[in-house]
């Protein structure tokens, strides 16, 4: 089966005052079997973190690489839900989270997909050069999404990195920068497996990034070589 993404418009919202919950209502519908992709950054709070829809479909956090926390700075969050059920358009999604001020959300989806990731990685520092780190798919035909959340504002997020199809990006604004939070998504779809990373050059802020790997449904892993019989016998 063929990996292809949902068509937008892919669910964004942000908030600074403080709260519990982080709703998104602007997303294109989609139909039981998409997977749903929620990326979700945050101001570093202990606690519990979930997602629900408003149709019942059941999200898990992806682990790993989630959580990725900058500690006191920044923390990424990626859940995905495997649906079961129709949502139509505009249906809400929404995060439940401890107390904290400054949060951001991205929500993609896509059809074609296998259940359970084929891989991972994350990576957090200060600066302007983000990145994920490496992950090659160790199959054919798959899916790769990639994050970079923020310690600073939406604009500080800049451009998706060269090679990657956006998701969407959202975050705070005002005050200081580091009083606001941002998150920037995409993904790529691939048909032969092949290094990637997602590393955008950003503002100078604290970040935190990741990259996950999905197969496709009924993917079929790269051939391996074996030598011929005669060649064996040859040694």
């Amino acid at each position: 089966m063929t990996i292809t993404a949902v068509a937008g418009p892919y669910g964004f919202a942000n908030n600074k005052t403080s709260g519990t919950t982080l709703a998104c209502a602007n997303m294109s519908a989609t139909t039981a079997g998409d997977s749903i992709f929620v990326l979700f950054a945050s101001d570093d709070a202990t606690g519990t973190y979930s997602v629900a829809d408003s149709v019942g479909n059941s999200y898990s956090e992806v682990t790993p690489p989630s959580p990725t926390t900058n500690a006191t700075h920044v923390v990424l969050r990626i859940f995905r839900s495997d649906s079961t059920i129709n949502r139509a358009a505009n249906a809400s999604i929404t995060v439940t989270h401890p107390t904290l001020t400054a949060r951001a959300v991205v929500i993609g989806a896509f059809t074609g997909a296998a259940t359970g990731t084929d891989g991972s990685n994350e990576g957090t520092g200060t600066g302007t050069a983000a990145t994920s780190g490496n992950l090659t798919p160790t199959v054919n035909n798959c899916l790769l999404v990639g994050a970079n959340a923020i310690e600073g504002p939406v604009a500080d997020s800049n451009p998706t990195p060269a090679g990657w199809t956006n998701i969407s990006s959202d975050g705070t604004t005002g005050a200081g920068g580091a009083s606001n939070i941002a998150i920037r998504g995409g993904y790529i779809i691939e048909t032969t497996a092949t290094l990637q990373a997602y590393n955008p050059t950003i503002a100078s802020n604290s970040w935190a990034a990741a990259i996950v790997a999905v197969q496709a449904a009924g993917a079929v892993g790269r051939v391996p070589y074996y030598r011929p019989y005669t060649q064996l016998l040859a040694q």
